[in-house]
């Protein structure tokens, strides 16, 4: 039994077993759209921010509107 263990072959399986091993624990549990979590920005940081863009400046106000069936941002 012991011989096995000092042979090649148990070197290119123990190899091929702790990289499986790896692959699996490094592994990202979602891929892409799935990992995304949408959330809104704090409405007291937007209304009280100056936004620069180009040579605009733009300041973001808040109105209360009905929510859509689907495709709403959960804050």
């Amino acid at each position: 039994m012991f011989d096995f263990v000092k042979s090649e072959r148990y070197s290119l399986f123990f190899s091929f077993v702790i990289g499986v091993g790896l692959m699996a624990v490094l592994k990202p549990a979602c891929r892409e759209a799935d990992c995304a979590t949408k959330k809104g920005a704090n409405p007291e940081e937007v209304m009280n921010t100056t936004y620069q863009i180009a040579n605009t400046c733009y300041q973001f106000g808040m109105r209360h509107v009905d929510c859509p069936s689907h495709g709403a941002i959960d804050t």
